[in-house]
């Protein structure tokens, strides 16, 4: 995402309603591998207190880490993607790390299925097009689309109006072009060239 073109808060809450979870996490560890790459820091979000009296009980603290493996894959259905995401902190998220996060979570690193790919992108991009941006593929790994956060509004990412199909074939008489070095020569030769009058 482009600084020009933000995604609102209450756009990205909507794109976390709109994400059905069940189908994101499929694949427990890609996933996880994903949400440490962007948002998981070892931190259990304790006071400097809370955590001394954990230590001295012999208690670990309770990571985000934790508290995911807990609420989406212990027990699916205890968190929504937008709990996951709250927690995560998507919501307040840079727009170059959400677009960086967005890309992943659609890659084939996480998701294996390539209708569930472009489902969900499809889905993404309903909530990220009146920012000015969308994914759109941009290229190919291993078979699998790769998808880019692009803005819809530069003149290089619009959708061509027109395809123009055309041949390398060569025409038998091809037609003068005015102007052009063919017409030139043939007036030469013919000898009404201004240049080759005496």
């Amino acid at each position: 995402m482009t600084p020009k073109e933000t995604a609102s808060k209450k756009a990205r809450r909507e794109l976390a309603r709109a994400l059905d979870l069940s189908e994101l996490v499929q694949h427990h560890d890609r996933f996880l591998r994903l949400l440490d790459r962007f948002w998981i820091a070892e931190d259990s979000g304790l006071s400097f207190e809370e955590l001394e009296g954990l230590l001295v009980n012999g208690m670990r603290p309770v990571t985000l880490r934790d508290r995911i493996e807990r609420h989406v894959f212990r027990n699916p259905g205890d968190w929504s993607t937008e709990d996951l995401f709250d927690n995560l902190g998507v919501f307040e998220a840079g727009d170059a790390r959400l677009a960086r996060f967005l890309e992943g979570l659609v890659s084939a690193d996480v998701l294996l299925d390539e209708h569930l790919q472009e489902k969900t992108v499809g889905t993404i991009n309903g909530h990220l097009r009146p920012a000015g941006v969308e994914l759109r593929v941009t290229g190919n790994d291993g078979g699998y689309p790769v998808f880019t956060v692009v803005s819809t509004q530069l003149h290089g990412t619009r959708r061509p109006k027109n395809i123009i199909f055309a041949s390398f074939h060569q025409a038998r008489h091809p037609l003068p072009v005015l102007g052009g070095q063919r017409h030139r020569d043939r007036r030469r030769q013919a000898g009404r060239h201004p240049r080759l009058r005496p």
